[in-house]
């Protein structure tokens, strides 16, 4: 199906002109690939879960003469991984429709009860945007149904359904270790191949305008903290010690990127993380210090090298103008969310309410959305909304963290929620909330929950 693709595209391209083939051409590409991913969904959902975390990967449709002249088409902006999640969310109704699909919906209690406290988090939000920031209820119900709604039935609700082995789920880690490798070595080469000011830094770049992972250093410190667990599992199933090495030293690279992103969000997720592992191998931890290695003496060093690195970093001007700013911004949240404790100002208003504080332009620049979920929900959905949140994440957490404990597979449940703590805690300091970088692994995991014996 893939070479047959391939050979149409070529085709239509060389015989169709130019203008005809974008008119005609891409749609009936589209309509082969449609009836060729159907018969392959696992396919197309092992792209999605891979693409997924390249959120810089736009498509514009503004871009293109032939969707100028169609009025909705031509404002449709999006990461290439939604529009992977739409055609996979349409050819999986197709299939369960037409029976190639059989979800086992008593084995998914999990899925429903999560997505009930979603729903209701979502229902709220339904309400504070009837009561919108400056009568823009239009604007902010299409942000609760485009990034509330939508990332979580793509990137939660699908995984469940269409995850069907635990050998998917396995799958999906070595894909998300091949992904945080190549983004951890191309993120390094910015500190050769491209021209920084100031303290030098790992960050995404764009080659020819092209830039998968984006322009700014959180937007590859949050994929890498999110697939940097994949690792560990690989490292700790690997059965002979070649792989074992291979896998430690991808995941020791990935770690050494992560950290260098000079991200304080990124530093604090990945606390978390090995708090995470302390608690899980505690007593396996003092024992391996009591009878501490050369080797070991030298990663301790490194590790204390990069530490005093990013001690040293904390006490720049750089950094206390960003601290300046974000201490500024959440004063500015709170005044407003006490304003309107209730009801808030509306799902997707934080920008255009923040553009309207003139002390924050003059002294900050342009407006720009949350440097975190509390702040974001505080503001948008009252305080109300923000106990709905973290209602649905606690409950998540402690579903995730009893998956754990009653698997027989303790290494591969501990990695999952060790993921999903890096998507989440990331997100309190971060603006990506709404995006398949925080909601793909908390998917990845439910799905690995649906197939303990065990009810949770």
């Amino acid at each position: 199906m893939g070479a047959a693709a391939i050979l149409l595209f070529w085709s239509l391209l060389l015989l169709l002109p130019l203008q005809m083939f974008l008119s005609f051409g891409v749609a009936i590409l589209a309509i082969f690939l449609v009836i060729a991913f159907i018969f392959k969904l696992e396919l197309l959902f092992y792209i999605l879960t891979t693409v997924s975390f390249f959120t810089g990967w736009e498509i514009s449709f503004s871009k293109y003469e032939w969707a100028r002249n169609v009025v909705y088409l031509s404002s449709v902006n999006a990461p290439l991984g939604d529009f992977i999640g739409v055609m996979l969310l349409g050819l999986s109704l197709l299939a369960i429709i037409f029976g190639r699909l059989h979800p086992v919906w008593k084995d998914k209690k999990i899925l429903i009860k999560l997505s009930g406290l979603y729903l209701l988090f979502l229902l709220w939000s339904l309400v504070c945007a009837l009561f919108a920031y400056d009568h823009n209820w239009s604007a902010s119900m299409k942000y609760l149904a485009r990034n509330m709604t939508f990332v979580y039935v793509v990137f939660v609700v699908m995984p469940v359904i269409l995850i069907d082995k635990l050998e998917t789920v396995k799958n999906i880690l070595k894909i998300w270790f091949g992904v945080g490798l190549l983004a951890a070595l191309f993120g390094l080469s910015s500190l050769y191949f491209f021209a920084q000011t100031g303290w030098p830094r790992v960050t995404p770049y764009g080659i020819a305008g092209f830039a998968p992972l984006g322009y700014n250093h959180n937007l590859i410190a949050e994929v890498l903290v999110v697939v940097l667990p994949a690792g560990l599992y690989l490292f700790l199933k690997a059965k002979t010690d070649k792989l074992k090495q291979r896998y430690f030293w991808g995941m020791i690279l990935t770690l050494l990127a992560a950290l260098l992103t000079l991200s304080r969000a990124a530093w604090v997720t990945i606390f978390a993380q090995l708090a995470v592992l302390g608690v899980v191998y505690f007593e396996e931890i003092k024992l391996r210090f009591k009878k501490i290695s050369n080797f070991n003496f030298l990663i301790s060093l490194l590790v204390a090298a990069v530490f005093a690195y990013m001690v040293f970093f904390l006490t720049t001007p750089i950094v206390q103008s960003s601290t300046s700013s974000r201490f500024a911004m959440t004063e500015i949240s709170f005044f407003y969310a006490n304003r309107s404790p209730v009801f808030g100002y509306g799902p997707g208003m934080f920008v255009q309410l923040l553009s309207s504080v003139q002390d924050w332009t003059q002294e900050y620049g342009s407006a720009l959305d949350s440097h975190g979920i509390v702040q974001k929900i505080i503001v948008e959905d009252g305080y109300v909304g923000l106990i709905l949140i973290l209602i649905f994440l606690t409950y998540l957490f402690k579903t995730l963290w009893t998956a754990y404990k009653v698997s027989d597979d303790k290494e591969l449940y501990m990695i999952l929620f060790m993921s999903v703590v890096g998507a989440v805690i990331f997100q309190f300091f971060n603006t990506s909330y709404f995006t398949s970088v925080m909601w793909l692994p908390i998917g990845l995991a439910l799905s690995a929950a649906t197939f303990l014996k065990k009810d949770l």
